[in-house]
């Protein structure tokens, strides 16, 4: 499987929320294409996360939903970081700063979290999530060109 298949394979399975299928799929992804299949999660999540808060991204709409998500997630092993998971949120409207506080690693769980809980919150989403899976793959080259 070349890398766009298995990214887009690894992406569709967190967002159906197939957990062991995410985590065999991602344990095929090489040291060497980390850098890469990371700019395509964060353009999924970008791209979501824009959706979700189309109508309104004000700090309380992110703030409610940073709670809800806490709430469904309440029995987490680790536990939820609610103030990261809202930095990365701002990230996507224009706050980059949260972006060098929060390590690689709690990016990918929380960005994984956040785009579980947006798809099964949409069931629109689970319908269009090839045409979302292509804009992501689409706006990670963009981003990997510039």
């Amino acid at each position: 499987m070349d890398n766009a298949a298995l990214f887009r394979a690894t992406m569709r399975a967190v967002a159906l929320g197939n957990a062991d299928e995410a985590i065999a799929l991602e344990e095929q992804i090489s040291d060497a294409d980390r850098e890469a299949y990371h700019l395509h999660v964060t353009a999924m999540f970008a791209a979501l996360v824009q959706h979700w808060f189309q109508e309104d991204s004000s700090h309380p709409a992110i703030v409610k939903f940073v709670n809800g998500l806490r709430q469904e997630y309440a029995e987490a092993n680790p536990p939820i970081r609610s103030l990261m998971v809202e930095g990365l949120i701002r990230v996507v409207f224009g706050e980059e700063h949260f972006l060098a506080e929060i390590p690689l690693a709690e990016q990918l769980r929380s960005q994984f979290l956040v785009i579980r809980t947006i798809i099964e919150q949409s069931p629109d989403l689970v319908e269009q999530l090839d045409e979302v899976l292509d804009a992501a793959a689409e706006l990670a080259g963009i981003w990997a060109r510039a």
